[in-house]
């Protein structure tokens, strides 16, 4: 009877513990306006004081400094808002640059100095080349050709091809989800064929968050066993801390989005939150702050928010 009443007790307690666990959103301000153009795919920077974003089709890549809203343009080339890598110690951005030629698609990849504004390309105009990665004290990832590559950021001379034992990453390889740990490379398609997007690693390394379009957002175990399963949850990102999951759920007509809101769900998937609930504002692609305090998104139409958070734990 007493073993009886423990149990008891540890559950209610591990339930107010569960109940007490709560995401909202305390205000949201506008950081653009459509004055200052259309913006889209917005990223904190590590120090929470910039936020860049891009435009359309990843066109373009623009800083805004939070302390005064001005926006600087750091490039027009197309795909450079695409995956791009914010280094705030060395303080630059690393982004894959791409262009045709004769219909087939060429990327360089560059690297801009946020101070002099000056950009540097690191290789130019190579078939299949991922987007950069930021892995360790300062040295940059990318493939050609699925053949892994590095530089070093603060000298952009290239480095040895190989990761350190306890460095990984992620990223999609023929719409599987390829994870390189080490000299380790491992294809993963935890459910099957199909078309894999949005890969990124747990904060401490130990999972995995994937899309499988159609089929809905997972984590699983980086051998891939499905450890949760999150429902229709677009564009999920790990918070800082790895307690949270943000995503997008929209809403197309096949021709435009009629709907789209940002929602936070428990990394065990138990809980989920609304954060964002506008009949007339398609809130977008939202991404963390580095304290997990603020999460910043785009509307359809182009502006950028601010959206500041209550975690109740």
């Amino acid at each position: 009877m007493k073993k009886l009443i423990q149990i008891i007790i540890l559950l209610l307690l591990s339930n107010t513990f569960i109940i007490g666990q709560r995401i909202s959103v305390v205000n949201v301000s506008e950081l653009t306006n459509l004055s200052n153009g259309e913006f889209y795919y917005p990223k904190f920077s590590s120090d929470n004081n910039k936020v860049f974003f891009t435009q359309s089709n990843y066109k373009g890549l623009y800083l805004l400094t939070t302390t005064d809203n001005s926006i600087t343009k750091l490039t027009d080339d197309d795909g450079a808002g695409y995956e791009f890598a914010i280094d705030i110690n060395n303080n630059s951005v690393y982004y894959r640059s791409d262009r045709y030629i004769n219909k087939r698609k060429y990327s360089s990849i560059k690297a801009c100095d946020l101070n002099s504004l000056n950009v540097k390309t690191i290789i130019a105009d190579k078939r299949d080349v991922s987007t950069p990665k930021i892995i360790g004290g300062g040295n940059i990832f990318y493939t050609v050709q699925k053949s892994l590559r590095s530089f070093e950021s603060k000298t952009l001379k290239q480095k040895s091809n190989k990761l350190t034992s306890t460095s990984s990453f992620v990223q999609i390889e023929n719409s599987k989800i390829a994870l390189y740990q080490g000299n380790i490379k491992k294809i993963l398609a935890p459910l099957g064929k199909g078309n894999y997007i949005w890969p990124s690693l747990s904060p401490d390394k130990t999972k995995l968050l994937f899309t499988l379009a159609g089929k809905g957002t997972y984590i699983s175990d980086l051998n891939g066993k499905i450890l949760v399963y999150l429902g229709y949850a677009n564009y999920p990102k790990w918070s800082p801390d790895g307690k949270w999951i943000s995503y997008m759920v929209d809403k197309d007509n096949g021709l435009s989005v009629i709907s789209s809101d940002i929602y936070a769900a428990s990394a065990d998937g138990n809980l989920k939150f609304r954060l964002t609930d506008t009949n007339d504002i398609y809130e977008m692609y939202p991404d963390w702050s580095s304290d997990g305090s603020e999460i910043v998104a785009n509307t359809y139409d182009g502006k950028i928010l601010l959206l500041k958070l209550k975690i109740e734990e």
